[in-house]
């Protein structure tokens, strides 16, 4: 990974309204900064939540959205 550093930047998708505990607690949460300077992260924001939705399902982008806020304000980023 540290060939890496200053080549690429990481980016997790997650876009369920609830994270379970594993994603909480990926190791790679530990291990990213010490290879790279930037983490981005993906949140739902607009779009069907499955392959045929007619219409977006606005709660569960919110939910999805204050997930990421949660988690980002957790210890796993202290």
């Amino acid at each position: 990974l540290s060939q890496l550093k200053g080549l690429v930047e990481p980016v997790s998708w997650n876009y369920l309204p609830t994270f379970y505990d594993y994603y909480k607690t990926l190791s790679a949460w530990k291990i990213y900064p010490k290879f790279f300077d930037n983490i981005w992260a993906a949140s739902a924001f607009k779009g069907g939540v499955d392959r045929f939705s007619m219409t977006t399902n606005a709660t569960h982008h919110v939910l999805n959205n204050r997930q990421w806020l949660h988690f980002m304000q957790s210890p796993t980023f202290d």
